[in-house]
């Protein structure tokens, strides 16, 4: 098991990879990341575990991208944070975005 935040969480072989995007329930900001146990990491951003998120939550999940490799995922992430953009990314990516039912937010 590697520390939170020492480098990718690149999970086991037939796992899936997650690009997600955490939104702050207090401040609205978004932050992008990717892993292979997507509910851990939300769990490690929601305890303050993680140096970028560590005292803006809480944190709720908004957005999930399953990918079959991480090569794919890394790929999503870097775009999603070159973007920067919310409503881009909001029109572009609109079939990854959750409500709190788990289905589509975005129509």
């Amino acid at each position: 098991m590697s520390l939170v935040g020492a480098g990718p969480d690149i999970g086991n072989v037939g796992d899936f990879f997650h690009v997600y995007i955490i939104e702050s329930t207090v401040t609205a900001k978004w932050y992008y990341g990717a892993s292979s146990n997507l509910s851990t990491r939300l769990e490690h951003h929601n305890k303050g575990w993680n140096r970028s998120t560590k005292g803006r939550g809480p944190w709720r999940l908004i957005f999930d991208a399953p990918f079959d490799s991480w090569v794919e995922a890394r790929k999503l992430e870097v775009q999603l944070k070159a973007m920067r953009n919310k409503s881009r990314i909001k029109n572009k990516f609109k079939e990854f975005f959750l409500s709190d039912a788990g289905l589509p937010l975005i129509k």
